[in-house]
């Protein structure tokens, strides 16, 4: 076994939350009277934590205020949280299948986690888990991969990061760690040069 310590990335890695997250979006505009946004653009906006996902999303109406955006989008998240979202093919047998220590590490606010994970079938698979409001830094400040590496009692050589986007790539290589990108997810790896890819989430057996 090559690596002992798997720390994975959650939206475009483990799940498919682009639709549930852009009905978020789009319900929020259409409270303040604004267009809706394709689900492929706001795909584009996922990965850099919840702050990140407004910003770019009202970019257009600067006079509105992100705070309030944020609350809205928020509670409509969370109640629709499972609409559409669901683990890539070949998620739940693939973990079955690894026997190593499994992280997430992921931008999404910790308080989506634990009912998300339970409701996709996730949580029995994984050690730990950190949000992006857990610390206070996001990915990909490598702070982050130490913090869930301590707790997990991982060591640098041993431990991969599996994720679809340059923030989890960088945070492999700002902690220096191996990683694998995913090509199936939503994110893109923004020049990024990953240890390893995969075009299918099975596709992971064969570099573990």
């Amino acid at each position: 076994m090559k690596f002992t310590h798997l720390l994975f990335d959650l939206d475009g890695t483990l799940l498919d939350t682009v639709t549930d997250l852009a009905n978020a979006i789009n319900y929020t505009r259409n409270t303040f009277k604004l267009s809706p946004l394709p689900e492929s653009l706001v795909a584009t906006y996922v990965g850099d934590g919840i702050q990140k996902l407004i910003e770019r999303s009202f970019k257009d109406a600067p006079q509105l205020s992100l705070k309030e955006a944020q609350e809205i989008a928020g509670k409509h998240y969370n109640t629709h949280l499972f609409d559409n979202t669901k683990p890539y093919p070949g998620v739940i047998a693939t973990l079955r299948l690894l026997p190593q220590k499994k992280a997430i590490i992921t931008n999404k606010p910790a308080r989506f986690l634990p009912t998300l994970l339970k409701k996709t079938g996730l949580l029995p698979f994984f050690d730990v888990y950190v949000g992006g409001d857990t610390l206070p830094n996001l990915k990909p400040d490598p702070r982050i991969a130490y913090y869930t590496m301590e707790m997990m009692g991982a060591k640098p050589e041993t431990t991969l990061v599996i994720g679809d986007h340059h923030t989890d790539m960088m945070l492999a290589e700002n902690a220096g760690l191996k990683s694998v990108f995913c090509d199936y997810g939503i994110g893109k790896d923004g020049g990024t040069l990953p240890t390893f890819r995969i075009s299918f989430f099975n596709d992971l057996i064969n570099i573990v």
